[in-house]
């Protein structure tokens, strides 16, 4: 109970603390993985690792009202986010001077994560075929996150496979578990799974 209890009281203060992320103009954000509400230029973070899909698209505004706009495009690009708790941060793009420059930008675009409250852990362009209308870019961003998921598995099988035999063979028995065990791997789930686990442990009182 003293644990739950605990475990709840973390979760309620966790909730409290995020970071509000901005992206300039220039910048769209499409697609967020955990799951939740954004706008196309900034989104409230929770403390935890969070995968966003973002796009550049660089306009020259027309010098008469009969010419269109010069515009540049980037495919998505992949970003992973650290969040360590409150803070405000934004996207940063390199000084682009001119439509050339916009354009080589473009085609391979490169972002920093500026201000306090979080971290840029990676980040990569994502293959993309056929027409911008129209994409889902959720399911574009959870595809991806699913291929590099796989790609990483063998090596992590490799790597234990004697600790991964013993975990699956060996039950847990009562008492097995310590406090601060199980504290540990509370603090080491993302914010998503924390909110499932304080649910249910809640429903077992």
């Amino acid at each position: 109970m003293r644990l739950v209890w605990a475990l709840l009281c973390y979760g309620i203060s966790l909730a409290s603390q995020a970071a509000q992320l901005s992206l300039p103009e220039s910048w769209q954000l499409l697609a967020l993985v955990p799951r939740q509400s954004f706008s196309s230029h900034g989104v409230t973070l929770s403390p935890g690792e969070h995968q966003l899909l973002v796009r550049y698209q660089g306009v020259i505004p027309a010098r008469s009202s009969s010419d269109f706009d010069e515009t540049h495009t980037s495919g998505p690009l992949w970003l992973r986010v650290q969040i360590q708790g409150d803070g405000r941060l934004q996207l940063a793009e390199p000084s682009l001077a001119d439509g050339q420059a916009m354009a080589a930008f473009a085609k391979a675009p490169q972002v920093t994560l500026t201000g306090e409250g979080g971290q840029l852990l990676a980040q990569q362009a994502v293959p993309h075929k056929g027409f911008v209308l129209g994409t889902n870019y959720q399911a574009l961003l959870e595809d991806h996150l699913a291929l590099t998921s796989a790609r990483a598995q063998p090596t992590q099988a490799a790597a234990e496979p004697a600790a991964a035999s013993a975990v699956a063979q060996a039950p847990l028995k009562a008492g097995a578990v310590s406090e601060a065990q199980l504290q540990q791997l509370f603090l080491q789930a993302d914010p998503a799974l924390r909110k499932r686990f304080v649910s249910w442990a809640i429903g077992q009182l």
